[in-house]
């Protein structure tokens, strides 16, 4: 787990670019956490009247911010040709966090200022959020119905946003991404019966009536083929 305070990691990664580019960076990165709120607002209900029980404004703020970090992480290492052969990696000055992040709390504004700071009763209140992304668990890049590996690939973070999770301690928010298999799209009976497949990684067969291509690393569908041993660790509380 690691706190994440924006305004720090977005300063770290600024002080990595040329000098003359940390401006831009900066403004960029600023557009782009602005359309992550947008979003978020418009998942969460803050757009429209319809939820009774909307999320926290400062929640989704704080959100947007780790969205847009793991987004920038997660680019700096993607392989962008089928002829690369070794995969990109992070400078060592770039900080890996994640992948459950913590709000930063009291302690941290009040041992980051000389004079008393300021209280602000919202942070105190901001749950953690786990994102389960392929930056962090690789192994997941998996379909659910067949098993299948090769014709899989992540479709961006899921639709309906983060969600509200009950952990085992305390509650929480999740965020995941969709992974869609070209296979299950392409395959003509999908909607007529039950598939089964053996999962060699885990020693089983497994049965499943599911009838979709597209699946949120958030939704239990996504999960029900994995035995539970086999989820990867800190995972059993937000799936």
């Amino acid at each position: 787990m690691s706190v994440y305070k924006p305004n720090v990691v977005r300063k770290l990664l600024s002080a990595l670019e040329p000098k003359n580019s940390q401006k831009k960076f900066e403004a960029s990165w600023n557009s782009a956490v602005s359309r992550q709120k947008d979003a978020i607002e418009s998942w969460t209900g803050h757009a429209t009247a319809r939820m009774t029980n909307p999320r926290p404004r400062c929640q989704y703020e704080w959100e947007a911010e780790v969205v847009e970090y793991i987004n920038y992480i997660s680019d700096k290492t993607r392989t962008r040709s089928t002829k690369t052969l070794a995969r990109p990696c992070l400078d060592s000055k770039v900080p890996i966090l994640g992948p459950r992040f913590l709000p930063p709390s009291y302690l941290h504004a009040r041992k980051r200022n000389q004079s008393k700071p300021a209280i602000n009763p919202e942070i105190l209140y901001l749950k953690a959020l786990c994102a389960i992304h392929p930056f962090y668990y690789p192994e997941l890049a998996k379909c659910p119905r067949c098993n299948g590996t090769d014709n899989v690939q992540w479709d961006g973070w899921t639709g309906t946003g983060p969600r509200d999770v009950h952990g085992l301690m305390v509650d929480e928010a999740a965020i995941g991404m969709q992974l869609r298999c070209e296979n299950c799209k392409n395959d003509a009976t999908r909607k007529e019966h039950e598939h089964e497949h053996s999962d060699l990684d885990n020693g089983c067969s497994v049965k499943t009536n599911l009838k979709k291509y597209c699946f949120a690393t958030t939704n239990p569908d996504f999960w029900g083929s994995w035995p539970h041993w086999s989820i990867p660790g800190g995972l059993l509380s937000s799936v």
